[in-house]
């Protein structure tokens, strides 16, 4: 055979190119591109392999409502035995979720209650035994999504006796169920450690909680459907707090066991007041106390007289104040008053008075009021400076306020995001105030006294903004960085000091997405407020500030409309990274990057439903919400991408002995679906009453959705010379695959359809197919086309990925 030369494409590292790129030859992404990449990503190391798929982890739960409301009138007294503590009665109803809001003992017990539902004339345990302690919360004990128990009563009792008499404080029980509406969620992971990670599935009101893919329990929450996309999750430790400016915040605790989550209000203390426009009479005057101490006998100076005094207020030195002889401590005090007055930074209207006296000292306190000193704080100090047989010492009585309002409240909303931060919760974004930030006291989160002078004292500051930006994320990386509305900014200073101004830098003037989160990777990735850019950003020493650049240009048609994010970390250093973005049109695209080896590729990610959030979880696990059909009525499902699926939704089972009629598939209902069964692909087969026959028996059997990949090669480059092109009708008639553990591959050219290309081969064992790593050739390809574009894909469902490929063509 003779040899002939071809188009030959190793990379497809700077994945799916838009359109406009399709001629720019003179791009070095674009011998690395591709027309199409469709549940298809680029390997760094050359090729491309399929996507990861998804297993089928649970139902989401639908809206939730009312059945039964009843305040708890707990009998009088206290518990030393084993007792009913309270019940709730209603019409028949089929019940999900019981919330028992605000309970509290006297003393801290093991788990020792139990929810009981009633069930003719039995009691049956709705959910775990549980604890409960002295701090008020609002426990949730609710069946897995979908389930649900038909009663008339719910009960609260002591499984056991307490150690010791208890009594019990409550507000009430609340009993929801299920309704029909569409579900609506988004998820976040929940890091409790490093073998204990969760994914909390945030809902209307309600929040349940996975771990490795299995539900384990539940809690309520105040917000809203129409809040979550705008919801900031920060989590530490045992606790996932929940922001929104126009909800008061949550907390979510994980009490001691995976079933018991306990909700509560974050219990900030020491909330600043600041000036929001108002009229308010709650100043506080600054106050101190100046002594002055002078010998007796005979000395020059006895009884306080021939005294130079200076004072030192807000870092100015006053006139020196000389007491007469003898002294009169009246017309002393009116000239400290005046001295006072006399720097730049008092107003007239001070108060000095003389407070007490004794044989070698004097006392006068002075208040700081009228004009404009009414709430400012003030420095003060004092020397004698003639004598050193006399002294002059100041002390801060009380300390000034400008009144004003809680910077968080009810009337004037509260903290829209918030991070931890060198041992501090840092908030922001208030409704109240937009672009204002406030760091707690270090290692008190829920300390705001900002009162406390110390370095460690909590810290309020406004950006260097106009006024009309809002703080959408507050993100740790080198540096605290804050995102709005219309910028970026961060604090240049690596410590955050009480006793020193924060250095606020505006880093670039993009703005960000409200309803996106900011993903922190080897760089902090972010979307622009109109979710049409996606920039990235790291810090440059040189410049001293974070530099920020597009990432998106090459592919904006599929690099838009987002609606979340979230990044999955390189496994190891020849990995690369991941970037999950759900879109409007229910799609996902799959951003992969290695930036150390310059690897920035943007590929489609498509199922059979519109994918609606995404999360990685504390073990760098990706998961997604995708709403699919079933038996016509549309479903959230909870699903887990994971290499090796050549499915999605998958729901997988093992049968002793082998099975031929595969049951259980109710998720699936109405659909089509294939199977791997043993190791061999079967299908398609449509779910009906929950089942599908395979034809034989299987022992381990894999049922999901299948989406088939598609990779289009861009357009043979057209030049002859440079900047001389050729341009006439273009015939591939070869393609060779360098394929890689394959199992299914079709290849199509000239706008023909695809053809699946058989990979048995003589003479192999009766079985499933076995991976194919070989050069895969299909030639005698007809047709032409202007563009000379192939097509690898698969026309039923098998493993996927090839290290390069090569076209070969008449031009």
């Amino acid at each position: 055979m003779v040899a002939r030369p071809g188009t030959y494409q190793a990379s497809n590292n700077a994945g799916e190119l838009a359109p406009e790129e399709y001629g720019r030859t003179d791009l070095k992404q674009f011998y690395a591109g591709l027309a199409t990449a469709l549940n298809i990503e680029p390997v760094p190391q050359g090729g491309s392999k399929l996507s990861m798929r998804t297993r089928h982890l649970g139902r989401v739960r639908h809206p939730l409502q009312i059945v039964a409301l009843t305040s708890s009138t707990l009998p009088v007294g206290s518990y030393n035995t084993a007792a009913v503590l309270a019940t709730a009665t209603f019409a028949s109803a089929d019940i999900s979720v019981v919330n028992l809001t605000n309970w509290s003992a006297s003393q801290a017990l093991g788990a020792i209650l139990q929810i009981e539902y009633a069930s003719g004339a039995s009691w049956v345990p709705f959910g775990a035994a549980f604890t409960l302690g002295t701090d008020s919360g609002t426990i949730t004990m609710a069946l897995p999504p979908g389930q649900k128990a038909t009663t008339t009563q719910i009960r609260v009792r002591m499984v056991s006796a307490p150690p010791s008499a208890t009594t019990f404080a409550a507000t009430g029980i609340v009993v929801r169920n299920e309704t029909a509406n569409k579900p609506v969620g988004r998820i976040r992971p929940f890091t409790f450690s490093l073998d204990q990670t969760y994914v909390a599935v945030l809902q209307d009101s309600h929040v349940d909680l996975y771990r490795d893919g299995v539900y384990v329990g539940a809690s309520m929450t105040n917000f809203t459907a129409g809040q979550l996309a705008t919801l900031d999750t920060p989590q530490r430790l045992d606790t996932m707090l929940l922001f929104h400016h126009e909800q008061a915040s949550q907390k979510i605790l994980r009490d001691g066991a995976d079933t018991k989550w306990v909700l509560s209000g974050v219990p900030f203390e020491n909330i600043p007041n600041v000036d929001l426009g108002g009229t308010y009479t709650n100043q506080v005057a600054d106050r101190w106390s100046m002594y002055v101490r002078f010998p007796g006998g005979t000395s020059d100076y006895s009884g306080g007289k021939n005294l130079s005094v200076n004072m030192t207020v807000n870092g100015e030195t006053t006139n020196t104040i000389v007491t007469a002889d003898p002294p009169d401590w009246g017309a002393f005090a009116a000239s400290v008053k005046s001295a006072i007055e006399g720097t730049s930074s008092v107003d007239p209207g001070i108060t000095v008075t003389y407070a007490s006296s004794g044989a070698n000292a004097m006392q006068f306190d002075i208040t700081f009021v009228g004009g404009n000193n009414l709430g400012r704080v003030n420095t003060l100090a004092a020397q004698v400076v003639n004598t050193a047989e006399a002294a002059a010492t100041t002390a801060h009585t009380q300390t000034g306020d400008p009144g004003g309002e809680p910077l968080i409240s009810a009337g004037r909303g509260y903290a829209a995001a918030a991070t931890f931060y060198q041992d501090r919760l840092v908030t922001g974004g208030f409704n109240a105030k937009r672009s204002a930030w406030l760091g707690s006291v270090t290692g008190e989160y829920f300390d705001l006294n900002v009162k406390l002078t110390g370095a460690s004292g909590a810290v309020l500051a406004n950006l260097d903004t106009d006024g009309a930006e809002q703080i959408h994320r507050i993100v740790r990386d080198i540096y605290l960085l804050f995102f709005t509305s219309d910028a970026e900014y961060f604090i240049s200073d690596r410590a955050i000091d009480r006793t020193k101004p924060p250095n606020i830098v505006n880093s670039s003037r993009r703005g960000s997405a409200a309803d996106l989160p900011v993903v922190v990777a080897d760089q902090v990735i972010w979307a622009s407020r109109d979710k049409n850019v996606l920039y990235a950003a790291s810090y440059d020493a040189v410049n001293t500030k974070y530099v920020e650049t597009p990432i998106s240009l090459l592919a904006p048609h599929i690099v838009n409309g987002m609606v979340d994010m979230a990044f999955q970390k390189p496994a190891d250093k020849a990995n690369a990274g991941r970037l999950w973005m759900p879109r409007v049109d229910g799609s996902m695209t799959v951003g992969v990057f290695l930036l150390n080896q310059d690897i920035t590729a943007f590929v489609r990610w498509q199922t059979g439903g519109n994918v609606t959030s995404a999360c990685v979880d504390g073990k760098n696990v990706p998961h997604i919400l995708v709403e699919r059909e079933v038996s016509g009525v549309t479903e959230l499902h909870l699903e887990r991408l994971e290499d090796g699926l050549i499915f999605d939704d998958v729901v997988e089972q093992d049968f002793s002995p082998a099975q031929q009629v595969i049951t259980g598939l109710g998720v699936h209902e109405g659909a089509e679906v294939w199977a791997e069964a043993d190791g061999y692909v079967v299908g398609p087969f449509t779910v009906e009453s929950a089942a599908i026959d395979l034809g034989f028996a299987a022992s381990n059997v894999l049922v999901g959705r299948w989406t088939m990949p598609v990779a289009k090669s861009l357009p043979l480059p057209s030049e002859v010379a440079e900047r001389v092109v050729l341009k006439r009708p273009k015939r591939v008639h070869t393609v060779r695959v360098d394929a890689v553990d394959t199992t299914s591959i079709a290849i199509g050219a000239n706008d023909r359809p695809a053809r699946n290309v058989a990979l048995e081969q003589a003479g192999e064992a009766i079985g499933p197919q076995p991976l194919v790593n070989s050069e895969i050739v299909v030639t005698g390809l007809s047709g032409f086309t202007q563009t000379g574009q192939i097509v690898i894909t698969q026309t039923r469902p098998g493993r996927l990925a090839w290290r390069g490929f090569t076209i070969e063509a008449k031009t």
